[in-house]
């Protein structure tokens, strides 16, 4: 799996009260496992994580927002997480 960027997002609807930020991640490789694929940016959890629709990236929620420059970390249950060296900066609007 390649990471190559993220975008977050604050939601004006969100679909659930307690998510409030989106992040879109880009890449390749993101297999579809039995094992669940789990990312987190810096100590927040990114929920919801499902693929995009061009298959190209994956797209969750975030309860909290995680302090600036906090690190983008992802992989499956079963295998260590991989830092991607993408980190938080928080959206304009």
């Amino acid at each position: 799996m390649e990471v190559t960027g993220a975008e977050f997002a604050r939601l004006a609807d969100p679909p659930d009260p307690e998510l409030t930020l989106r992040v879109v991640i880009q890449g390749s490789g993101f297999q579809q496992r039995a094992v669940p694929i789990l990312a987190s940016v810096g100590d927040v959890d990114v929920e919801g994580l499902v693929p995009t629709v061009d298959g190209d990236g994956l797209i969750g929620f975030l309860a909290d927002e995680p302090p600036v420059g906090a690190e983008l970390v992802i992989g499956y249950a079963d295998t260590e997480p991989l830092a991607t060296g993408i980190t938080y900066d928080p959206p304009i609007s």
